[in-house]
């Protein structure tokens, strides 16, 4: 008993300490939570500013109470600095905040483009530094220090995890046989409550304090049972080689896939096996140490693989982000010391892939695709339209169509790559709203005892006229004349206005009476119409079904 309580005492004491050090970062997550159950509980209330803040502020907090909040003594003798830390954080929040909203007024797709990217910039940078700093505070190295993160971490899934069980069971419990309750939303709110006061704070801890070692079998766990299966991965991928080799085919495109995962999964069991096994001058502990270098032809693969794609296809986004990530597995193999500065590393790709004038994904994908296009447009149109169409999601690409392409020719491009029989010879606008009623408060459930899951799709063209009498299928029940006309009418005006004023979540949400005790709500919709405004194409929607 006294073994159960010291440890008790001592994880307490550790909880304590890290509700101390990181007090700004656990509330902007508090914080969070709190404007969450607020939505939750009161239709109509925006949470999106407050939200987007305490994020930014989120990130900032943690790079200042990582750098200056070690301990307690740290913490009052770099008072000053961390105070003013916090400041300079919130205004950096705000004044990406109300940057956000200007540029979101103005529909300016460049400058849109620029911001979201330093934005993303920032907070991958300031959480990536955080985890960097830690990591050099502690007094182990990386492959040390990455067995005892990794499953700090999973055992604070586990804890999560359990103390939603026995949330859910209580709760249920008490509305089978004490008092009706709204189960679904209570659970939310405890878990978004557990989310920030628990679950935060624990992840914190796995990251900030390594001290405690893992158990004897999760070492042996690691190193003899998930290291072997990637070493039998590895064979599979040589058997392959061989194979290629000998029967002269070319490599499947998955292979490019398969290694990376084979990677990301591999590289941290590996690591973890070295930091586990202590004997240096074992055979295991060597084969350990060369696994890297066995896994290092691979990496040739996935430049071929990578290489058709783009000279077969065009750079994109996700490409450059492979090719990146190439880069970033050729510097850990010749990487022999200090894993940690491997972080710095990712922030340099970070910002060469997000900020790099004429050098960032968004420019180089466009530049690509516009010669691609521009090459295809009189000898392989089908070429020029899958071109024509990657430029149309990309806000260079959008300034490029805008400024070089008649109206006929996007509109030819446009319905070789959509149209078939039905865009040959009419123009059809897309519809597509989305909304979580439960987070965003959407969903009026007063006075309903139950919520059933609803989809329903159609393909096929159709007259508005023939929707004023649909059929759905909701769980066991059947639901006849189903009247969506109105239902199609409000997301078409909805479509209309968001081209000149910002749309609010809970306009999304829409509301279909279905009988005196039963109500359709409408939270996912998407479908084409035509300009008469009196066809409609591949209507699908989702929502709920409440029942009195």
């Amino acid at each position: 008993m006294g073994k159960v309580s010291n440890y008790i005492n001592q994880n307490m004491a550790k909880f304590k300490q890290i509700y101390i050090r990181y007090a700004a970062s656990i509330f902007c997550v508090f914080i969070i939570a709190v404007v969450s159950i607020i939505a939750n509980q009161k239709k109509g209330f925006d949470i999106e500013s407050i939200v987007t803040v305490c994020s930014i502020w989120l990130a900032g907090n943690f790079l200042v109470e990582s750098l200056w909040k070690k301990t307690a003594e740290e913490a009052q003798k770099n008072k000053q600095k961390w105070l003013i830390g916090y400041g300079v954080t919130f205004v950096i929040a705000i004044v990406f905040e109300n940057l956000s909203e200007i540029l979101k007024a103005q529909k300016a797709d460049i400058p849109n483009l620029i911001f979201e990217s330093i934005l993303y910039f920032y907070i991958a940078c300031t959480v990536l530094l955080a985890i960097y700093v830690l990591l050099r505070q502690q007094q182990l190295d990386l492959p040390h220090c990455i067995g005892r993160i990794i499953f700090a971490l999973l055992r604070a899934v586990g804890v999560y995890l359990v103390l939603n069980i026995a949330v859910i069971l209580i709760l249920e419990i008490i509305d089978a046989l004490l008092v009706d309750i709204d189960t679904f939303r209570v659970e939310l709110n405890i878990q978004l409550l557990l989310s920030a006061l628990a679950y935060f704070p624990t992840c914190l801890l796995a990251v900030s304090d390594t001290s405690e070692d893992n158990a004897a079998f999760t070492k042996k766990f690691v190193s003899y049972v998930l290291l072997p299966c990637v070493w039998i991965a590895m064979f599979v991928i040589y058997l392959y080689v061989v194979k290629i080799f000998v029967t002269q085919e070319v490599p499947s495109n998955e292979i490019f896939s398969i290694c990376a995962s084979l990677f990301a999964i591999g590289m941290p069991i590996w690591m973890m096996a070295s930091g586990f096994v202590e004997e240096k001058s074992s055979r295991y502990k060597k084969l350990i140490h060369i696994t890297k270098y066995i896994y290092a032809p691979f990496i040739l693969l996935e430049i071929y693989s990578m290489s058709v794609r783009v000279k077969a296809y065009g750079l994109t986004e996700q490409r450059y982000a492979a090719i990146m990530f190439i880069l970033l597995q050729i510097i850990y193999i010749l990487w022999n010391r200090h894993y940690e500065n491997l972080i710095l590393v990712f922030v340099g790709c970070l910002l060469i892939g997000l900020l790099l004038p004429f050098g960032n994904a968004s420019y180089l994908s466009y530049q690509s695709q516009k010669n691609r296009f521009v090459k295809n447009q009189t000898s392989d149109k089908e070429v020029a339209a899958e071109a024509y169409d990657y430029l149309r999601g990309n806000a260079y690409g959008r300034r490029y169509i805008k400024t070089n392409l008649t109206e006929a020719e996007q509109d030819e491009l446009h319905s070789m790559m959509y149209g078939g029989d039905t865009h040959d010879s009419e123009q059809w606008e897309s519809v597509y709203f989305y909304a979580d009623p439960i987070e965003e408060k959407g969903i009026i459930i007063d006075g309903y005892a139950k919520i059933y899951t609803m989809t329903a799709h159609w393909n096929e063209e159709s007259t508005i006229e023939n929707y004023e009498n649909k059929t759905i299928t909701v769980g066991d029940s059947e639901y006849k004349n189903v009247d969506f006309t109105s239902c199609i009418s409000y997301y078409k005006n909805l479509e209309d206005k968001r081209e000149n004023q910002k749309i609010n979540e809970k306009d999304i949400v829409y509301e279909i009476q279905v009988s005196d005790t039963e109500k359709l709500i409408i939270t996912y919709i998407s479908f084409e119409i035509d300009e008469k405004q009196d066809k409609i194409n591949r209507m699908f929607m989702k929502g709920y079904m409440l029942t009195k």
